[in-house]
C-alpha cells in the first residue's frame, strides 16, 4: 500500500513540512512527558529516573497505527496526497532516525550495559557462589558428610577458584571497581531495608502506613543516587 500511495517526488518537494511535522510530535510528546512526570512520580511508590524520561521521549517512534490511518482518508479527499506524504515523511524520519539512535543515547546515559560489564557480572557473582560453596565446606565436615582431609581439598580447590574469579572481576571492572562495589552494596542494603521495614510491618511493630512511606522513601533516595549516577556505572 505505501508502494501504491507514495510518490518519492513529493517527499522531496515536502521535507521543510515534513521537518516541522516530525518537530511538532516530537515537541508534543516531550511537553507530555516531562509536564506530567513529575506529578506522576509524586502519586507513584516507584518513581521513575529524570533520565528515563530522555528515552520515553526519543523512544516514541510514530510506526504503522499513522500509516493505516491516513491511507483511510477518502480518495477525493482535499490534500489527502500531502497528507500521505507528510505522514509518510514522518514516519521514516522517526523510524530511521530515533530508530538508529537509540543505542548510542541509551549508551550516553548510562542505560546499557557494556560487554566489560556484563563480564564483571558474571565473575562477581561466581565469586559470591564460590564464598558461599567454600562457607558449606566448613558445615558438611561439622555435620560428619566429609572428613577433614576431603575438606581441606575441597576448600583448597574452591579457594583457587575464587582467587581466580575475584582477579577476573577485579579486571572487568578496571578503574571503575569502586563504583561496582558502590553500586552493588548499595542495592543489597536497600533491599535489606526494605525487607526489614515488610517484616516490622507483619509483625506490627510499625504501622502498615508508617511502613510504605519509609519504603517509599528507600526507593527515592536509591532513584536520586541512580539519576546522578553515584551507585551506577556512568
Amino acid at each position: 500500500l505505501i508502494g501504491l500511495e507514495l510518490e518519492p517526488s513529493d517527499l522531496a518537494s515536502n521535507i521543510p513540512a515534513i521537518v516541522v511535522g516530525f518537530l511538532a510530535v516530537l515537541g508534543g510528546r516531550a511537553m507530555a512527558i516531562y509536564g506530567l512526570l513529575p506529578i506522576a512520580n509524586r502519586l507513584i511508590v516507584d518513581r521513575i529516573p529524570r533520565r528515563w524520561s530522555h528515552v520515553m521521549v526519543w523512544g516514541g517512534l510514530r510506526g504503522s497505527l499513522s500509516m493505516v490511518l491516513i491511507l483511510t482518508i477518502p480518495v477525493g479527499f482535499p490534500g489527502r496526497t500531502f497528507l500521505v506524504t507528510l505522514v509518510f515523511g514522518v514516519v521514516g524520519t522517526s523510524l530511521f532516525l530515533q530508530g538508529l539512535t537509540m543505542k548510542p543515547l541509551l549508551r550516553k546515559l548510562g542505560m546499557m550495559a557494556s560487554d566489560d560489564h556484563s563480564g564483571y557480572a558474571r565473575a562477581r557473582a561466581s565469586a559470591l557462589s564460590l564464598r558461599a560453596a567454600i562457607d558449606e565446606i566448613e558445615s558438611l565436615q561439622e555435620r560428619g558428610v566429609i572428613s577433614h582431609d576431603a575438606k581441606k581439598l575441597l576448600e583448597a580447590r574452591y579457594r583457587s577458584l575464587l582467587t581466580s574469579a575475584e582477579h577476573e572481576a577485579s579486571e572487568r571492572a578496571g578503574d571503575s571497581e569502586l563504583d561496582e562495589q558502590l553500586a552493588e552494596g548499595a542495592q543489597r542494603l536497600a533491599l535489606v531495608e526494605r525487607s526489614t521495614l515488610r517484616k516490622l510491618a507483619r509483625s506490627g511493630l510499625l504501622d502498615a502506613h508508617a511502613a510504605a512511606d519509609l519504603e517509599a522513601g528507600v526507593i527515592a533516595r536509591m532513584n536520586e543516587q541512580l539519576a546522578q549516577g553515584l551507585v551506577d556505572n556512568e
